[in-house]
């Protein structure tokens, strides 16, 4: 399977080097937002704001998302723009590694970002204050932002990856792929309402358990898709 994963890497390599300036143009954007605008100016009031550092650990996500849902909004919606998943699920190539190879080029990508942003922020915080963090709360908060950072991203691109093989209105594809990302926040929210849970590290544990869980039931979805002949039409 790995073979057929590495197949699939390079075809992404391929369509990102045909336009690699814009996309490297919107991931400069996207990392000096991150990574240097929101901590400027979330430090030069710093008495203003008693969490800054939080803060700029929620802006780094909500730009990892966005770049996230960027990314992956036309999955294989490109496949059948151009006409070639038919000849690609005719291939001696295992269907679901299209699925895995294609998630884990879009994980990567995100990773990158988040690393990128993350720690020029870092950085800057760092250059002010002479500490990156303040105190251990806010190191820890970090972390677990990384973590579930990625475990939302890892959703919302495996949605739209199985939303854009099954469905073939772009459109409508993209509009379910964004109720699609609030599906764990809300359920997250349900449950932590449910159990009791304060609104915090353990409620962002819990939406990122989700988050991972239903990325799952997406991989095992894009199997049962690949083998429906809707997909293959």
């Amino acid at each position: 399977m790995w073979a057929d994963v590495q197949v699939v890497f390079w075809r992404h390599y391929r369509a990102f080097a045909e336009s690699m300036k814009v996309q490297l143009a919107t991931v400069a954007a996207l990392v000096a937002i991150g990574g240097l605008t929101v901590p400027l100016v979330l430090l030069t009031g710093v008495s203003q704001f008693a969490s800054f550092s939080n803060m700029i650990d929620l802006a780094n996500f909500l730009i990892c998302v966005f770049f996230a849902g960027i990314i992956s909004s036309e999955s294989f919606y490109s496949e059948r723009v151009h006409h070639t998943l038919p000849a690609v699920l005719a291939s001696p190539l295992r269907p679901v590694s299209l699925f895995i190879g294609k998630w884990l080029w879009f994980m990567m990508a995100v990773f990158f970002v988040l690393l990128a942003v993350t720690l020029l922020s870092r950085l800057v915080v760092l250059f002010h204050l002479q500490v990156a963090w303040q105190n251990a709360e806010e190191y820890w908060f970090t972390v677990v932002m990384l973590g579930f950072t990625m475990g939302s991203a890892s959703w919302i691109i495996a949605a739209n990856s199985i939303l854009s093989l099954v469905i073939r209105d772009p459109k409508a594809a993209q509009m379910l792929g964004s109720l699609a990302t609030l599906v764990p926040f809300v359920l997250g929210l349900l449950i932590v309402r449910v159990a009791g849970l304060q609104l915090g590290l353990p409620a962002l544990g819990v939406v990122g358990g989700i988050c991972i869980g239903l990325a799952i039931m997406s991989f095992l979805a894009a199997i049962e898709a690949f083998r429906s002949e809707f997909v293959r039409l």
